[in-house]
C-alpha cells in the first residue's frame, strides 16, 4: 500500500512541472473570443443582477447611486449577448435594466424625459440630463428593441415612446444652429449658443439614425422630417469641424471659439464616441457624405497606441506636449475601443486590445481606472467597467449593422 502511495505521489511530483509550464503557456497566449467569452461572464458578475447599475463613481466615492449610462451600457450589452445566447438570466438583466432606465427617466427637476448623474456636478444640478448619457440610454433601448418578440406588445411600445420622445425633445429644446449645420446642447441645463462637445451630440446622432432606420414609423411625418433635418445639419457640422490627417478624422474636444477657451484634443474615449454615432450614421442614412471612409476611422483609433500601450491622446497630436502625449488611457477609452474593434475590425484586434487592458488595468476582472504604474488606486467602478463589458459585448457577441430591430 505504502508503495503504491509512494508511486502515485513521485508520478504527481513529476508531473507538476509540466503543469506549471502549460499555465504559463497558456497565460502568454493572445486570447481567442472563447476567452472573451469567459471574460464577459466574469465582468458581468461584478454587475448585481438586482442593481445593476448601482455603485460608487470616481470623484463621488462617497455617494452609492444608479447611474443611468451604467444601465444603458449593461443593457446593450445583454441585448448583444441574449440575441446569440438566450438565457433565462440574460432575460431577467435584458428587463431589469429596461425597466429601470424607463421608471427613472424623468428624475431631473423639470420632470422631461432625459438621463443623467445621480449627483450634482460643476455647476449641473442633480439628475440634469446630459447628451451623452440620454445617447447611451437610446443605445441600450434600441439594442433591447432589436429581441423582437422578446417583449410584449405594450412594452415594445413603452420603449419605442420613450426613444421617440427623448429625441423629439433633444431636436426641439436642445438644438443650437453653428458649424455650418448645428449641435445638440451639452446638458438640458444649457442655454443661449452653449458649445459644440462634439462626441456628446455625435453619439446621439448615431441613436438618431438607428432610429430613423429602424422605427421611423413610430414617430409622425412631421417629426420624422424634424429629425431628419437635424441629423443631416449635425453631420455636415461634424464635417466642417474635422481635421483630416492623411485621410484620419479627429476633432478638438470643444469646437474653439468656446467659452472654455479650451483647444484640447479628444481623448480616446471621446474620440470613439464620435465615431460610433457618426459611422453608424453612415450605415443608416448617409446624406451628407464624410470626407474620411471607415478604415480612415479606425486608423484614428490606431494612432493612440505606442509600445503596446493604449495612450490618452493619437500618438500624432501635436498640441499636447510630449510627455502629456504618452499618458496612458483611462479604462472606459479601452473599453469603447474594444466596441469599436468587436464592431468595425477583426477578432485579432479585439485580443490585441483585451489583452493590453489586462496587462495595464489588471487583474482581470476587478480592472483598475488607470495602470498601476501612473496610479495606486486599484478600485473597480462600475460605470468605467461598464464600458469594458459593451466593448466584450460587441467583440463576442456582434450585431449586424443591417438588423432592422423587428
Amino acid at each position: 500500500m505504502k508503495k503504491e502511495m509512494f508511486y502515485h505521489m513521485r508520478k504527481l511530483l513529476l508531473a507538476l512541472p509540466i503543469l506549471v509550464f502549460v499555465t504559463h503557456s497558456q497565460a502568454a497566449k493572445k486570447p481567442t473570443l472563447l476567452d472573451l467569452k469567459t471574460a464577459y461572464d466574469e465582468l458581468l458578475a461584478l454587475f448585481p443582477e438586482k442593481a445593476q447599475g448601482k455603485g460608487r463613481d470616481r470623484g463621488k466615492e462617497d455617494v452609492i447611486a444608479d447611474q443611468p449610462m451604467t444601465y444603458g451600457l449593461v443593457l446593450s450589452a445583454e441585448a448583444l449577448r441574449y440575441r446569440a445566447l438566450p438565457t433565462d438570466e440574460g432575460k431577467r438583466r435584458v428587463r431589469q435594466a429596461a425597466r429601470w432606465l424607463l421608471d427613472n427617466s424623468r428624475l431631473a427637476e423639470d420632470g422631461k424625459i432625459g438621463w443623467g448623474l445621480p449627483f450634482a456636478w460643476n455647476e449641473y444640478p442633480q439628475h440634469t440630463g446630459y447628451t451623452i448619457t440620454t445617447a447611451v440610454v437610446l443605445e441600450g433601448l434600441l439594442d433591447a428593441l432589436t429581441l423582437g418578440d422578446f417583449w410584449k406588445k405594450e412594452e415594445r411600445k413603452r420603449i419605442l415612446e420613450a426613444v421617440r420622445e427623448a429625441q423629439v425633445r433633444w431636436c426641439r429644446e436642445m438644438w443650437v444652429e453653428n458649424h455650418a449645420g448645428g449641435y445638440f446642447h451639452y446638458s438640458t441645463h444649457d442655454a443661449g449658443p452653449g458649445w459644440f462637445c462634439v462626441n456628446a451630440p455625435a453619439m446621439f446622432l448615431g441613436a438618431m439614425a438607428r432610429f430613423h432606420i429602424e422605427h421611423a414609423s413610430a414617430a409622425s411625418a412631421t417629426e420624422r422630417k424634424m429629425l431628419a433635418e437635424r441629423m443631416d445639419k449635425l453631420a455636415r457640422a461634424i464635417v466642417a469641424t474635422v481635421e483630416l490627417r492623411e485621410g484620419a478624422p479627429y476633432w478638438k474636444y470643444i469646437i474653439p471659439p468656446n467659452k472654455y477657451k479650451s483647444d484640447r484634443p479628444n481623448d480616446l474615449v471621446h474620440q470613439v464616441y464620435i465615431l460610433w454615432g457618426v459611422e453608424h450614421y453612415r450605415d443608416a442614412r448617409n446624406t451628407v457624405k464624410l470626407p474620411w471612409d471607415r478604415a480612415g476611422a479606425m486608423e484614428s483609433l490606431e494612432r493612440f497606441w505606442k509600445d503596446g500601450t493604449l495612450r490618452f491622446f493619437a500618438q500624432d497630436e501635436e498640441t499636447v506636449k510630449p510627455g502629456n502625449r504618452e499618458a496612458p488611457s483611462n479604462l472606459w477609452g479601452i473599453g469603447m475601443l474594444l466596441a469599436a474593434y468587436g464592431k468595425w475590425s477583426t477578432p485579432k484586434q479585439s485580443a490585441r486590445c483585451f489583452s493590453s487592458m489586462v496587462e495595464s488595468h489588471g487583474p482581470f476582472p476587478g480592472l483598475r481606472v488607470l495602470p498601476r504604474k501612473v496610479s495606486s488606486d486599484g478600485r473597480f467602478f462600475l460605470r468605467d467597467g461598464a464600458h469594458v463589458l459593451f466593448g466584450l459585448a460587441h467583440a463576442v457577441y456582434p450585431r449586424n449593422t443591417t438588423d432592422d430591430g423587428r
